[in-house]
């Protein structure tokens, strides 16, 4: 019983820090208006957390959603702006925000006029057993032709 006990109480504490590790895109903020053909900053924030965590890495994508059909990121990204390394830092400009980290992707010019997900895919390791956290989030952005700028 001492050790069912001892067991649940260890994975209740893996399963708070896990759930303590999302991330958020930042900016661009929901509904935003985004150029074909040119780069878009984009702030990926980290909750904070007082857990011991190694970030593995983010994809960040865009899916159209013409007709009117997107999938969730965990299903599906779209077309991959980036993926590699993230390294959220707080910033001292900054001091308000959490922990984040700034990339310029490109919008290609063939994307898809209207309606699109912006999605994230977030692997990060967490506490000294390296318990895996895999986390999404992703926001709606209108993509639009560079003439109207």
């Amino acid at each position: 019983m001492k050790y069912l006990l001892n067991s649940l109480l260890t994975a209740i504490a893996l399963a708070t820090a896990a759930s303590a590790q999302r991330t958020s895109i930042g900016d661009p903020s929901m509904n935003t208006q985004v150029i074909a053909g040119t780069n878009l900053d984009v702030r990926i924030d980290l909750q904070p957390t007082t857990s011991n965590v190694d970030q593995v890495g983010i994809a960040i994508g865009l899916q159209s959603c013409q007709p009117e059909q997107c999938f969730p990121p965990d299903q599906v990204l779209g077309t991959l702006l980036y993926k590699g390394a993230y390294d959220p830092q707080y910033s001292s400009e900054a001091s308000s925000l959490p922990p984040h980290q700034n990339f310029s992707v490109y919008i290609p010019e063939d994307f898809p006029r209207g309606n699109a997900i912006l999605g994230l895919v977030h692997l990060g390791l967490v506490g000294a057993g390296y318990l895996s956290v895999f986390d999404t989030y992703n926001i709606t952005v209108d993509v639009v032709d560079n003439y109207y700028y």
